[in-house]
C-alpha cells in the first residue's frame, strides 16, 4: 500500500507551456488546462510506474519476505526519507541506517531491512527525476500530447497511439 505524503511541487509542462501548444492566446481555459496537465502527468506516472517531479510517498509492506528485501513500487528512487517498523499494536519504531540498506539502482529500488526484524515495515521515499525541467524529453512530450487530445476531444478520453510510443521506453516491469 503505497500514500503520497509530499505532493510534486510543480507540473512537468507548465501552464504557459500547454497553452503554447494549444495555441491558446485567452486565459478563460486556464482551470481546464491545468487540470488536463495534472492528468496527464497522473496517466504517465500510472502508465510507467514512475513518478516525474520529484515527490515523497510511504509504502507499506508486510515484513517477511524471503530474503529482507521490498522492492519500492516506483522509481526513479531519489532517496529514501525513514524506515520503520510498525508493531503489532500500531507502534513504529524508526530504524537506524545501519540497520537497512538501499540495493538496487534508482530504477529498480529495494530496501534490504536486517533479518532479524520483523513486524510491517514502513517506507518513506522521495521518487522522481528532481524538477520540472529534469523530466526526460518524451514524457514531457507525452503530456503535451495528452493534453491536446483531451482539450480537444473532451468526450474521448482514450490516450492517442503517439502516447504509448512515446511512454514505451519508459514502461517498468511489474513482477508483483
Amino acid at each position: 500500500m503505497s500514500f503520497l505524503l509530499a505532493a510534486p511541487a510543480e507540473e512537468p509542462v507548465s501552464l504557459a507551456e500547454a497553452k503554447a501548444w494549444l495555441r491558446l492566446d485567452a486565459d478563460d481555459e486556464d482551470s481546464l488546462v491545468a487540470a488536463l496537465i495534472a492528468a496527464a502527468r497522473a496517466h504517465v506516472e500510472a502508465f510507467t510506474r514512475r513518478k516525474l517531479v520529484a515527490q515523497v510517498w510511504r509504502m507499506r509492506r508486510d515484513g517477511n519476505s524471503r530474503d529482507g528485501e521490498h522492492r519500492l513500487p516506483f522509481a526513479p528512487l531519489r532517496h529514501v526519507v525513514a524506515v520503520r517498523i510498525v508493531g503489532a499494536e500500531g507502534q513504529t519504531h524508526e530504524l537506524a541506517p545501519s540497520q537497512w540498506s538501499v540495493v538496487g539502482a534508482a530504477e529498480d529500488p529495494r530496501v534490504r531491512i536486517a533479518s532479524s526484524l520483523s513486524g510491517v515495515i514502513e517506507i518513506d521515499a522521495e521518487f522522481g527525476y528532481g524538477a520540472a525541467q529534469d523530466t526526460p524529453a518524451p514524457l514531457r512530450q507525452a503530456i503535451r500530447a495528452l493534453v491536446a487530445a483531451w482539450f480537444e476531444h473532451r468526450e474521448d478520453t482514450r490516450p492517442p497511439a503517439v502516447v504509448a510510443d512515446l511512454l514505451a521506453p519508459f514502461v517498468r516491469a511489474r513482477l508483483s
